[in-house]
């Protein structure tokens, strides 16, 4: 199977293609089927890529991860199940543009301009890196703000355009903000937001490492079998996070491969 580590960490079916270029997606066997986990593997899926990951954070956090195992002393793992990998590890997850609000004025008066201010909200408890608004006037004084990316919502504000600039309206969750400097009701954008995982890879070392007894047991067996036995030792025996990462990446891989119909 095609990147069958990535494949098996995204655990996404393989018939549902990218709708948009996500940073750090890579090519997925078409006839894979998303197996169900049991409770203890979604714990470690949480803590790994959020609770409720979007497929943006999904590819951010395997590129991530299965970068660090092809750089250290358990790459091999990585094409134990199919020799064939199409991962390109480049700087794609450092560029810059890409997490950036997007604009589009959609339609309204030329000099209509939305501008979005704020900081970003960190995305990795949640896992919802992608945010996507369609805002636009209801009237002179009612814009609407709807989110259509999960959780979708709709919201109406109030605003008034004072010396050439609205105030601040929310574009939740995304932690960013927006005015508009246009009262005209034909008005409407599309605003686009990544929010990048601030999470550094030592601080999901340390919450896997809380996660529990039966999450662990869930992840690395009790048993003697290879290579979860090593995947196993080599977590609670090393110090170096870089290390105990690679090792719960790989389990999660192996145990989800062993639940395949």
């Amino acid at each position: 199977m095609l990147n069958h580590v990535y494949t098996l960490l995204m655990n996404r079916d393989g018939d549902d293609p990218p709708a948009t270029l996500y940073p750090g997606e890579d090519a997925v066997e078409p006839t894979y089927r998303a197996p169900e986990l049991p409770a203890g593997l979604l714990q470690v899926r949480a803590h790994l890529f959020g609770a409720t990951p979007d497929r943006h954070m999904l590819a951010y956090r395997c590129r991530q991860y299965l970068g660090l195992v092809a750089g250290g002393e358990l790459a091999g793992h990585l094409t134990a199940f199919d020799p064939r990998l199409a991962h390109t590890l480049d700087d794609e997850l450092f560029d810059q543009a890409a997490f950036r609000p997007a604009v589009t004025r959609l339609a309204g008066p030329a000099g209509a301009a939305l501008t979005v201010l704020g900081r970003p909200d960190a995305p990795d408890a949640s896992g919802l890196m992608y945010h996507l608004f369609r805002v636009e006037g209801v009237d002179s004084n009612t814009l609407r703000v709807a989110r259509l990316v999960t959780p979708i919502s709709n919201a109406l504000f109030d605003f008034a355009v004072e010396d050439g600039l609205s105030g601040l309206v929310p574009l939740d969750p995304s932690g960013y903000s927006f005015r508009v400097n246009s009262a005209d009701p034909d008005q409407r954008y599309l605003v686009e937001v990544v929010n990048r995982p601030t999470r550094e890879l030592s601080a999901v070392v340390a919450a896997l490492a809380s996660a529990g007894e039966p999450a662990l047991v869930a992840l690395f067996g009790v048993g003697r079998a290879e290579p979860l036995q090593t995947f196993r030792n080599l977590w609670f025996s090393r110090r170096e996070p870089p290390v105990r990462l690679a090792a719960a990446v790989l389990a999660l891989a192996w145990q989800t491969e062993a639940r395949r119909a």
